[in-house]
Order: C-alpha cells, then sequence, then structure tokens
C-alpha cells in the first residue's frame, strides 16, 4: 500500500497534472513524459505481481486490490495500452464480477457524469 501511495499515484498525478509539479510548457512536457513512462513501469510491476497468484498481495483479495483498481482505470482513461497487461486485465474482470466492487463501480460512473 505504501509503495501505491509514495511511488505508483505520483506517478499517474505527474502524467495528468504536471502543472502541480512544475511552471513552463516545456518543464510541464517532461515531467508529463516521465510521469507516463514511471506509471507505465509501475503498472507493469502491479501485472507482475498479480501473475501466479490471482490478487495483487498473493492468493486473497485485500484492500490493496482496491486501490489497483482505481490504477487500472486511470490507465484506461489516459489511453495507456493496459489491456497488454493480460494478468492485470484478468484480474480487473475478477474484480468486477464481485458484487461490491461492481456496485462502487457503477456509483462513481454515475457521479462522474453528473
Amino acid at each position: 500500500m505504501c509503495w501505491f501511495s509514495s511511488i505508483v499515484h505520483p506517478s499517474y498525478q505527474r502524467s495528468h497534472r504536471p502543472e502541480r509539479f512544475a511552471e513552463g510548457e516545456a518543464a510541464q512536457a517532461a515531467v508529463k513524459e516521465n510521469g507516463r513512462k514511471s506509471f507505465w513501469v509501475n503498472l507493469q510491476e502491479i501485472d507482475a505481481m498479480i501473475q501466479g497468484n490471482g490478487w495483487v498481495m498473493g492468493r486473497e483479495f485485500t484492500v490493496v486490490d482496491g486501490y489497483a483498481l482505481v490504477f487500472y482505470g486511470w490507465a484506461e482513461r489516459s489511453g495507456f495500452p493496459v489491456k497488454e497487461l493480460g494478468a492485470y486485465t484478468a484480474w480487473r474482470e475478477r474484480m468486477m464480477q464481485r458484487p461490491t466492487v461492481k456496485k462502487s463501480v457503477e456509483d462513481e460512473q454515475k457521479v462522474s457524469a453528473s
């Protein structure tokens, strides 16, 4: 969870909101590119964590899986080729079969649409 909040999440922030980290178009473009590269590497690492385990932290669902779902959604919406990450994508499908996860995602989409 610490790695997610201190490394993965900030890498996405840099790719999505570079103006928070630098002034000027050239500097912001560099921050954005660095963030995109870092976020993609982090997504690949999450994919590797899931391979052979079923869940992010091993063989059981934990709160970390909920956080990982957020990153998958951000990646999809931001045009990352996340579907290339086979374990992560299969994991997402399993996550969406969980009734409470499905309801939470649907509720979030309703709020985003309004």
